[in-house]
Order: structure tokens, then sequence, then C-alpha cells
């Protein structure tokens, strides 16, 4: 298969910037904050691998308190100012909603204690569970970020010891399909607003959503499909650890290399996706501006439908005659 260049380019530049990142945040004294009691993670188009030189920055914090000094409250506030301070200086934009996301979720008491309760997702723990396992990478704190996932897919695995012939990850993929559909209601009710009043830029959200959101989804899908059809029908622990680590199109360059029949539908993609990546290089208020024209934004809207019908066509040839393929479609 033939990695595209721009995003081979977005690769080399995001690990560029993770080091940058890294480097100011220990600069500023960030690590010692953190020390052995929470991490930092980032998500986005640095969690993907895939900046560009506007790409902004989105984190989320994590803290252990069943340690012997665990984070404080003040401790979260140097913490932040100086995630700010850095991202200041490295030229990101600042975070979104004024903040309001960046606050350090248990890992235990959030992540786990919450799943599945009215909580989950009106505190954000539930987009923070997915996006760790869907589109994330460590900035600080490396243990502790390697610990919140061994407990998050020990929690989705539980029943495997007494199944791992055949075990299905039908909770994870559950889960997996409901971030989907929430996705889909909070760009609904986030920028319904804007329909009117900015519709260059409610409309790029949509191009953004029907592209690297919605591979972010299915990639993790996909991919544990064809762990189904390489491993004989199962998913071991190990083979999720292996997914949550590969970033969304990593994911697929692994399937085509496992199945090498499905290796044009994810050349498809993968070309689909460099099209959007270099659209999207562009600065927001030209890119808003650009979607207000109603040509431009057709065509990109019609690349987005071609790209859904792509992603589809390959979970259809990995699903179509499996036991997994009923749990998708009821």
């Amino acid at each position: 298969m033939n990695l595209p260049e721009t995003l081979q380019k977005c690769r080399e530049r995001t690990a560029d910037k993770l080091a940058q990142l890294i480097t100011g945040l220990t600069d500023a004294g960030a690590p010692t904050i953190v020390s052995a009691r929470a991490c930092v993670y980032a998500t986005g188009s640095l969690g993907r691998g895939e900046m560009s030189e506007r790409s902004d920055l989105d984190i989320f914090i994590l803290r252990d308190r069943n340690v012997a000094s665990p984070l404080t409250n003040l401790d979260e506030i140097c913490l932040k100012a100086r995630l700010v301070e850095v991202a200041r200086q490295q030229k990101y934009e600042d975070f979104s909603g004024d903040g309001k996301y960046l606050k350090a979720h248990d890992v235990k008491e959030d992540l786990i204690g919450k799943l599945g309760t009215s909580e989950d997702d009106s505190t954000n723990v539930f987009t923070a569970r997915m996006l760790l396992l869907l589109e994330s990478r460590p900035i600080l704190g490396a243990d502790i970020y390697k610990q919140a996932i061994d407990l998050v897919v020990s929690l989705y695995w539980r029943d495997y010891a007494q199944n791992s012939t055949n075990f299905l990850p039908l909770f994870l993929i559950n889960d997996i399909l409901r971030f989907w559909k929430t996705l889909c209601l909070n760009y609904e009710e986030r920028t319904g607003a804007e329909k009117h009043t900015k519709p260059g830029k409610r409309r790029l959200h949509n191009y953004k959503l029907k592209h690297s959101r919605l591979l972010t989804c299915y990639s993790g899908i996909i991919y544990l499909q064809a762990i189904l059809c390489r491993d004989g029908g199962t998913v071991s622990p190990k083979a999720v650890m292996d997914m949550v680590s590969r970033t969304p199109t990593e994911r697929l360059e692994d399937v085509a290399g496992w199945q090498p029949s499905m290796e044009p539908a994810v050349q498809k993609i993968m070309d689909g996706y460099a099209k959007f990546l270099q659209i999207c290089d562009a600065n927001k208020p030209d890119l808003e501006e650009s979607f207000s024209d109603p040509g431009f934004k057709q065509a990109r809207f019609t690349e987005a439908k071609h790209f859904g019908d792509d992603v589809f066509h390959l979970l259809h040839l990995l699903t179509t005659g499996t036991e997994l393929l009923r749990y998708l479609v009821i």
C-alpha cells in the first residue's frame, strides 16, 4: 500500500510538534507537578498523528487518587497554568470553551466508576474514555497513562477469561457506536445556532465530523473485526492494546497488511483522507469563508459522502458473513 505523501508529512510534523511540546512543558516544570500521580494525554490531530501547521491542542488530564501524595486542587491549577502558558508560547489557539474541558478526571472514580451511569456523558468522562482508547498519545506521566488504559481495557474485557476462545468485544463496540452517535448529536446541538449566522463554520465542523471523527470511531471497529478474522474469532486484551497504540490510519495499514485483499479498499480510504487533510491545511477563517460558498461546500460534502461510503465498504467486506455483523445492524 502507498502511504499518501500528505499523511506522511503530517506524521512527521506531529512527531516534531509533540517533541517541542514535551520540551516546553519540561522546561516549565510540569513533569514535577505530574510526578507519578497524574498524566496528560493529547487527542485530536496530535493524537491521530496528523497535525498541520495550524492545528490546535486537545488535552485531557487524568489523576490517580490512590497514591501516597495525590494531585491536589492547587496542583491541578498549577498544571493547567503550565499547559496554557506553553500552548500560548508555541502559538496554539487557546483551549476550546475557555478551558471548560481542561479538567482532571480521576482514573478509578471517573473513567471506571462512571461507566454506564448518567454522569458518564454529562461530565465529559465518556469522551475522555473513548478518546483515550481511540485517538490518544501521552504527553506527560506515561506510567499513569498506561495504567488508565490497562484498567479501562480490563473493564471492557472482564468476561474474557471465561470466553477466551470466542470473545466478541461487544461491550467496547457498543460504546464506540454510541460515541459516534453522541458526536453527531453534539454537532447538531452545538452548531444549530450557526446555521444562519456562521454557515461556513458549521459546514466545516460537518466536514471534519464526516472524516476525522468518523475514521476515529470506525477504524476501531474495523480493526477489531480484522483481529477476529486474524485470530480465529476472538480478541485478546493484548490485541486491543495494540489497537489503542495505533492511530486511526495506522490501524487501516495493519488491516491491509493482514488481509492483502483489503488493500484496494484501504488505499481508497487513505487517499480520500489525505485529500481531507490537504483541504483542512488552511487558515481557519479562510476555510470557513470557503465553506460559505455553495459550490465549494457542495464539492466538499460530495467528497465526504464518498469517504463515508468507502469506510462502510471496507467494514462490509470484513463483516459480511461474520457473527459481528448482526450486532452492527440491530
